[in-house]
């Protein structure tokens, strides 16, 4: 098997992933905030859909928790 991280990509493929990753919102909670905040006034919606790809319910409610917290949301 071929390790990945030997593995030499192809400006083919550096191009794809780079323009996949640009979907991505990863970082701290303030950096997430700050480009989902960026990402509103960009597009000039009012409301985003957070999908995540956490396998555990529990590191969900966190990173919900997390921004809620970045967003001064409450839970009332």
């Amino acid at each position: 098997l071929l390790d990945h991280y030997d593995y030499k990509y192809s400006q083919q493929e550096l191009a794809v992933r780079e323009e996949i990753l640009q979907k991505f919102v990863i970082g701290s909670p303030s950096t997430v905030s700050g480009k989902l905040q960026e990402l509103s006034e960009i597009t000039g919606v009012d409301e985003i859909m957070i999908f995540d790809m956490y396998p555990e319910m529990e590191s969900r409610r966190k990173s919900y928790k997390l921004l809620a917290k970045e967003f001064n949301l409450s839970n009332s």
